[in-house]
């Protein structure tokens, strides 16, 4: 049953690795379309990633995660999990069709 009560500690841990592994991939299906000539759609990254594109990802995925922590044991960590899971499929699905 639905409950707006902390999650198990267990879940949220489970939920906070799977976060940061997420994170990990997008980051590297990142660098991948844009060594094949893609480009950055989040206008927050892209600004991120003016100056020089590794560190400007790596500050944007530490301050995701960073955001993430104050609600790892929430329902708003299982909603940013489902969300960030279709993200990474479609960047997946993208990159393996060629980008568009």
């Amino acid at each position: 049953m639905f409950s707006l009560e902390a999650l198990p500690l267990h879940v949220g841990t489970a939920l906070a690795a799977g976060y940061v592994l997420l994170q990990v991939a997008d980051a590297r299906l990142t660098l991948l379309v844009l060594a094949a000539g893609g480009r950055e759609l989040n206008p927050l990254v892209r600004w991120a990633m003016q100056w020089h594109p590794q560190v400007g990802l790596l500050l944007a995925k530490v301050a995701a995660v960073a955001l993430y922590v104050p609600v790892y044991r929430s329902w708003m960590a299982v909603l940013l999990f489902i969300f960030y899971t279709g993200v990474v499929a479609n960047n997946y699905i993208q990159y393996r069709k060629g980008m568009p």
